[in-house]
């Protein structure tokens, strides 16, 4: 999956389709590729991806080892096995301290290794982002808001948000007016982290989660927003903060990128995992890299494959089940209310395993997808009731056949 990024970034870096149905394109200003890599694991990254096929600096990206010394520099990172993927911000900052004079910066889009957009339209979900409300914000990223009332209701409340030191720390700020996010991918202006480099330099240190959002809240100048709708993919955006106990595989990916084109999912990787409680492990670990629509449809493992992409977008699992609403929500608003299904705006006893029970039923029907994503529904899918070819969008509750 990282080559077949990095290939698609270059392209798109290089030019922009001018239309669907077209292999036509226009010259568009470039941007640079950065590999981040931890130079303490894999000494010559660059090795590893010439060993894969792919010339990187004939492709033009670079390349930028992370020690731990890059972390533990700053006040309050201690030399701990968490220490780089806890403050994977300052990996960011680490970046930027060195190369912030080489070049007349605007954005920094910051993803991790295992984001992807289907048909691997990466510019298409930059560009999405230079129009208003997004094109001023300093900082935007996912599930942007306020940090979660402490309620015990399915172990809610945010287990982080102590996690923050200096300007950002709880002498300074109190719990309720943390802001947080959800970042394996996120864009930065050059003035919010110049600020954030600087600020973590003398002490604003903390959870990588935690310490950008909350320190762009408290600065006023700084503006931050979420990542557009228009490009996330799931209902409400739910396969991108996907909590489920299995990975987007391959085979599910290549059928989500003719289902659901130019979106963008989390997480992505090759070779899936699945927990006992489900056993959709067969599925996941389907070794296929890509195929077109008419190969997934003649071959009974991708069928399956289809199947489960098509339960996911139709049943996303909400992040935060025990509250009226999800992340983004003030603490005053945020309201424990455990039978609420709030990635399904809908009314009905949650359903952990909505994705699963519509996948069964597709096996069982052949007719995919099942709305199974509450309780209530599950019943009426059960009795044959809640069969529809819509996979994503607002719908309400199921009383029948749709």
């Amino acid at each position: 999956m990282i080559v077949r990024k990095l290939r698609e970034l270059t392209a798109a870096s290089q030019s922009v389709p001018i239309g669907s149905g077209t292999t036509d394109s226009i010259p568009v200003a470039p941007y640079e590729v950065t590999v981040l890599y931890d130079a303490d694991t894999v000494a010559d990254f660059g090795v590893l991806l010439e060993e894969a096929g792919f010339n990187y600096t004939a492709h033009g990206v670079k390349l930028f080892g992370l020690r731990l010394q890059h972390f533990t520099r700053y006040p309050s990172v201690k030399p701990t096995p968490i220490a780089k993927s806890h403050n994977q911000h300052l990996a960011y900052t680490s970046w930027w301290q060195e190369h912030k004079t080489r070049m007349h910066w605007r954005y920094v889009w910051c993803l991790e290794h295992d984001v992807a957009v289907t048909g691997g339209a990466w510019r298409n979900v930059f560009d999405a982002h230079l129009v208003a409300p997004h094109a001023t914000r300093d900082f935007v990223s996912w599930r942007v808001g306020w940090s979660l009332r402490g309620d015990k209701v399915h172990g809610g409340g945010q287990w982080n948000i102590g996690q923050r030191h200096g300007k950002v720390g709880r002498g300074n700020v109190p719990d309720n007016e943390v802001s947080l996010h959800f970042g394996p991918l996120l864009r930065f202006s050059s003035r919010f982290l110049e600020l954030l480099e600087t600020d973590s330099g003398i002490g604003t240190t903390g959870h990588a989660e935690v310490v950008p959002p909350t320190l762009c809240n408290i600065t006023k100048w700084c503006t931050m927003g979420n990542i557009s709708m228009a490009v996330m993919g799931g209902r409400d955006g739910g396969l991108f903060d996907y909590k489920l106990p299995v990975d987007i595989s391959s085979a599910i990916f290549a059928a989500l990128e003719e289902l659901a084109p130019g979106k963008v999912f989390h997480p992505v990787r090759d070779v899936g995992t699945a927990s006992d409680q489900t056993n959709i492990a067969k599925v996941s670990s389907d070794a296929v890299q890509h195929h077109s629509s008419t190969g997934l449809k003649s071959n009974k493992s991708n069928q399956q494959s289809r199947y489960m992409a098509m339960c996911l977008l139709r049943n996303p699992r909400p992040p935060r089940p025990s509250y009226n609403c999800p992340f983004g929500c003030p603490w005053h608003e945020q309201i424990t209310c455990p039978t609420v299904n709030c990635m399904a705006r809908e009314p009905g006893t949650y359903h952990h395993m909505g994705h699963q029970s519509c996948y069964s039923l597709c096996q069982k029907t052949q007719k995919c997808p099942w709305t199974t994503n509450t309780i209530e529904n599950l019943k009426l899918a059960s009795e044959g009731k809640g069969f529809t070819d819509i996979l994503e969008g607002n719908f309400s509750s199921v009383a029948g056949p749709i």
